[in-house]
């Protein structure tokens, strides 16, 4: 198995863990949001994180190595073979080098969320990753309004050197009144680049008191309609056509869960996989269900146990079977193994995509 190309080998080892859960109808973690550190070098105004003022505590700042590491051992045990490492600025822990090298040696897929800023400092010790997520909010004005001036040119700088070395990349925007407007010059932008870009709500589905974060039903319905329009004229969204329509048509309001029982005459959600095959783990301990519900809807594993932790996390979901948040629609879809999806998935993982020149 050694022998195999390692994206081969890590993506074989994923289907077969997904496979093995569906087959057996078995609750497994197989893909993880794990948050090792509250450090961040940026205060993003929406950020569902930094809660109690945990990023200016100096007392909060995460986990050792070493207690990311005998995590990372008790998940693969459990079944876990996909990683998203994110913080705070998962860059800024310490140790960022020795924890990618471990999880990548274990043989798990590895996807680091970055805001992009110290990715010049960092990139020999995070170039052994998979993947890496490179999150602005839309072009440069919206970004630095929201997250401080001058960061859309340092997140395109780490871009371009992660570019360099021969890693994966992509964009992740956050939709916003203020980044509405901007996404088919950051799609043209990705074209010429060479990255894939993907998009979001903000969290806790937008429900937020900032009115920028509000958005209405019909500014969700035209923005979708755009997007999909960017990816049918070849651009490099890497959202699926599934779960760009899933969100176009959502039935109920943007910022609403569908709850168990809920019928509608023409559409189907597909169910949450979180809980099941997905969950998080946040800096200070919390096994949580997923971004929308907030970091501290879980057992704290340090108390309980990841095991423990795990099997508590339907119990806390049980009111909710899906979500307008195109992450988690896609992530339920590539987590029920769905035909739709798949070919967006290995394109991103097999192509690499050629800069254009201007």
């Amino acid at each position: 198995m050694k022998k195999l190309p390692r994206k081969l080998r890590v993506l074989s080892k994923l289907g077969w863990s997904i496979l093995n859960g569906l087959l057996l109808k078995r609750r497994r973690p197989v893909f993880v949001g794990l948050y090792i550190t509250n450090l961040c070098n940026l205060r993003c105004q929406y950020c569902f994180v930094n809660i109690e003022g945990r990023f200016d505590d100096p007392k909060r700042k995460g986990f050792s190595k070493e207690e990311v590491f005998k995590i990372v051992d008790e998940l693969y045990d459990m079944g876990t073979r996909w990683i998203f490492l994110l913080g705070g600025e998962p860059l800024m822990h310490p140790d960022i080098g020795p924890i990618v090298k471990y999880i990548t040696d274990k043989g798990i897929l590895l996807h680091i969320l970055s805001n992009g800023v110290l990715i010049e400092r960092k990139i020999g010790e995070i170039e052994p990753a998979d993947s890496i997520c490179v999150s602005v909010d839309g072009g440069e004005a919206s970004t630095d309004k929201m997250r401080g001036a001058g960061t859309f040119q340092k997140a395109l700088r780490g871009v371009e050197i992660a570019l360099a070395r021969g890693m994966l990349v992509r964009v992740h925007a956050v939709l916003s009144k203020h980044s509405l407007g901007e996404m088919e010059m950051l799609a043209e932008m990705a074209r010429r680049m060479g990255v894939t870009i993907t998009i979001s709500p903000p969290n806790y589905l937008g429900a937020s008191g900032d009115p920028a974060l509000q958005l209405s039903t019909a500014e969700y319905k035209d923005f979708y309609r755009r997007y999909r329009s960017l990816k049918e004229q070849g651009f490099p969204i890497g959202n699926s056509y599934y779960s760009i329509d899933k969100a176009l048509h959502w039935p109920v309001g943007y910022h609403e869960f569908i709850a168990k029982g809920a019928e509608f005459p023409d559409y189907t959600p597909i169910p949450c996989v979180i809980g099941e095959t997905h969950g998080c783990i946040d800096a200070e301990g919390t096994m949580f269900n997923c971004i929308q519900r907030g970091c501290l809807d879980g057992l704290n594993i340090k108390n309980v146990g990841i095991k423990r932790a795990w099997d508590e996390l339907p119990r806390l979901r049980k009111d909710c079977v899906s979500c307008a948040s195109v992450n988690t629609i896609e992530t339920s879809a590539y987590l029920n193994l769905r035909p739709e999806i798949m070919r967006d998935g290995f394109s991103f993982f097999w192509n690499r995509r050629k800069k254009q020149r201007p």
